[in-house]
């Protein structure tokens, strides 16, 4: 993954329960110049986003995660921020279809992904329309 203009200072959270998926994934976005805040849970994940949702231009959110489902954690976030703009992370790409309508939602990656994938679709979605 290469540095890139666009990447510079902006801010990406990353809610993630697999331990392995979370560090390659705040690992790739650091090395392309991000700044990034990582939840190995959804309560840690609305935690960091209530602290930080100003500065927070993005969340890359996993969509089945134990305890809290991931539309849960969707709803949580918009009540913070209406604007948020989400990239959904699954296993299981039907497990999130009836919530692709939502404006939040800017698209989705499906477990296991390359890390290729990972960049083109965060800058897709960092990308003003």
């Amino acid at each position: 993954m290469n540095s890139g203009p666009n990447s510079q200072r902006r801010t990406i959270l990353v809610i993630d329960d697999e331990h392995g998926v979370l560090e390659m994934v705040k690992a790739a976005l650091e090395s392309e110049g991000y700044a990034v805040h990582a939840a190995s849970n959804a309560d840690e994940g609305i935690k960091l986003y209530e602290e930080h949702w100003r500065n927070i231009e993005l969340v890359l959110l996993d969509f089945l995660m134990p305890g809290m489902t991931g539309d849960h954690v969707l709803e949580c976030l918009q009540s913070l921020d209406p604007d948020v703009r989400v990239v959904l992370l699954t296993a299981n790409k039907y497990s999130f279809q009836r919530h692709l309508h939502a404006s939040s939602i800017l698209g989705c990656l499906e477990k296991p992904f390359e890390l290729a994938e990972l960049s083109e679709r965060v800058r897709e979605a960092l990308t003003p329309a």
